[in-house]
């Protein structure tokens, strides 16, 4: 039973580093650009396509004009 127990709380502390570990990560400085743009997608008209990846960009022009995938 005391084994359990250490197991649980060693569990607990793991799984606590990497939640932290995760949140250092969604606020850094390197993943701001594309959280921004992200958060910016739903607003993006189709005319505006054309500024982004061009395999995006021609899926979505697929995707409106009807085309099968």
């Amino acid at each position: 039973m005391e084994a359990y127990s250490t197991l649980a709380s060693v569990f607990t502390v793991i799984s606590f580093v990497v939640f932290i570990g995760i949140v250092f990560w969604a606020y850094s400085g390197r993943r701001k650009r594309s959280f921004e743009e992200a958060a910016n997608e739903p607003f993006v008209l189709p005319d505006e396509t054309e500024r982004r990846s061009e395999p995006v960009a021609r899926l979505r022009r697929d995707t409106l004009n009807g085309a099968p995938r």
